[in-house]
């Protein structure tokens, strides 16, 4: 893969939005968010990475190479290797709650770990935000660290009002909605994805 995973993972993510996007009913109820990103969202970006989807197994969604799962499927049982996830991914709605998420994230070590919680601020304090947060749990892995990516909803005014205007319809955060950022292993530190 040419692209780095992070940048991949992203498209993906956003992607899943669109081709979802008659589908998912997107308000602030978190049951509701829960529930659309484990119909929704998680299934689609397995297919757009071409990977198969466990959810709850180590976290909240669990990605595979087919190779890994396809003998489970033969055999109809069994369970794959949390340590054979090519992505794991976190969903913590509460934003304040999310750093034991990271430390899941951070026990697995997967090639590329995924955190999506709702810290709503502009992006300069959304990056300080994760630094604070999260540095203390990424900074023991050192230069062992694989990929994380942190997805946080991005603040922005106007983005805010449209938002406000189509809660439960059927409208969905797209690509724009979101900020990304990736954790660097050479400066110990989560910077904007561009």
């Amino acid at each position: 893969m040419a692209r780095r995973i992070a940048q991949y993972f992203r498209d993906a993510f956003v992607s899943a939005f669109y081709s979802e996007q008659r589908s998912i009913i997107w308000t602030t109820d978190r049951v509701l968010i829960t529930s659309t990103m484990q119909s929704y969202v998680y299934p689609a970006i397995g297919k757009f990475l071409d990977l198969a989807l466990v959810c709850e197994l180590p976290t909240d969604a669990a990605y595979f190479s087919w190779p890994t799962v396809s003998p489970l499927i033969q055999n109809r049982r069994g369970y794959p290797d949390p340590l054979s996830a090519e992505v794991l991914m976190e969903h913590e709605i509460v934003y304040s709650s999310s750093v034991k998420e990271m430390r899941d994230l951070a026990k697995f070590n997967a090639p590329l770990n995924v955190l999506v919680t709702y810290y709503k601020e502009r992006l300069e304090n959304q990056e300080n935000w994760a630094n604070d947060s999260f540095e203390s749990v990424l900074k023991p892995l050192g230069y062992e660290a694989k990929d994380f990516l942190l997805i946080l909803p991005s603040h922005d005014p106007l983005l805010d009002s449209a938002v406000k205007e189509e809660l439960g319809s059927r409208h969905t955060p797209q690509g724009t909605w979101w900020n990304f950022f990736e954790w660097s292993c050479t400066d110990q530190r989560f910077q904007r994805l561009t």
